[in-house]
């Protein structure tokens, strides 16, 4: 067995939260105690909390149920479109994605650990292990680029609804790519594109959502949230990948079909910024103004003291303003 193999496999007889010794490890894969105590240590740094205890072994901090393909597809909201493909850890879901070929439309490729998870604007995506549902998406577009207009704000619609459908309810966006409970980002999209220019336009959607954070210490620079602190229960990760992705075959369907003009006033209804005074930070420059929703692009509104201004994404931000 090689040790990739092991070293996931050792995760998911951790995952319960029960406490395994080392001897039994060892029993199990034919292998040292000094190679199992090198084992968690492994695993420790791609961000599994594991703690020993002298005469008990190894519990993980935080019991996670691992993904399950079977639960997932008995999920889905619709007929299946394409496989999905499960991985215990990758270090990114777009970054695996991005390089193998051949992958159908619609295919999805989930992973229970992600080592070096990407946001936007190349921020890492913090997500402890089991605590969010992390994966992504192949798409591809036969009208080329100039069909991707809002394609973004889109898949920030398709979460919204799919939540909606899971009983959460309190959600919405922000401009462009984030989703948001209250006024704390619950998960975040990251949309590459592969192809020239004239061409059609493959596209790696993926997508990161905070299922249970259960009070881990995590590093980020703004508030954040969890679908167990909005529901105040446990959240079933195998459910919320099946409906979410379903939910997203649908939506990119009629996105290709329709175009964003479809989807705008949509969009604004879960604008978590309408009607809100903000400031865009492009570089060294900041606007300040008053949210004013999208245009039919897809481009963010800004009512500012001279005029409404239309602003594209690329290296525009977006903070709450507090005057």
């Amino acid at each position: 067995m090689k040790k990739q193999e092991r070293l996931e496999r050792i995760i998911k007889i951790l995952a319960p939260g029960d406490f395994v010794s080392g001897e039994e490890l060892a029993s199990e894969f034919e292998v040292s105690r000094a190679s199992i105590a090198t084992d968690i240590r492994k695993l420790a740094s791609w961000g599994a909390d594991i703690f020993s205890v002298k005469g008990r072994g190894y519990k993980l901090a935080h019991a996670f149920t691992p993904l399950d393909k079977d639960k997932i597809e008995a999920a889905f909201t619709s007929a299946t479109l394409a496989p999905i493909r499960i991985h215990t850890c990758l270090e990114s879901t777009n970054a695996s994605m991005k390089s193998a070929h051949d992958w159908q439309q619609g295919e999805v490729l989930l992973a229970d650990i992600q080592t070096h998870g990407r946001g936007r604007r190349g921020r890492d995506w913090v997500a402890p292990v089991g605590s969010g549902l992390t994966f992504s998406m192949f798409w591809r577009f036969d009208q080329g680029h100039q069909s991707l207009t809002g394609l973004s704000l889109v898949v920030g619609v398709a979460i919204c609804r799919a939540l909606h459908r899971l009983g959460v309810v309190d959600v919405g966006v922000k401009w462009p790519n984030d989703i948001y409970s209250g006024m704390s980002k619950l998960g975040g999209v990251l949309v590459e594109l592969e192809g020239q220019l004239g061409s059609s336009a493959a596209c790696i959607i993926g997508v990161g959502l905070n299922i249970n954070l259960e009070n881990q210490n995590l590093y980020v620079d703004q508030p954040v949230i969890d679908i167990a602190s909005i529901l105040n229960e446990e959240p079933d990760r195998n459910k919320f990948a099946g409906v979410i992705v379903s939910t997203m075959w649908e939506t990119l369907q009629e996105f290709e079909a329709k175009g964003f003009s479809a989807f705008q006033q949509e969009w604004q209804s879960y604008d978590v910024f309408q009607g809100k005074r903000i400031a865009l930070s492009m570089g060294e420059r900041q606007v300040v103004g008053t949210g004013n929703g999208v245009d039919k692009s897809g481009a963010l509104l800004l009512a500012t003291d001279s005029g409404v201004e239309s602003f594209h994404g690329g290296e525009v931000s977006l903070r709450g303003f507090a005057e």
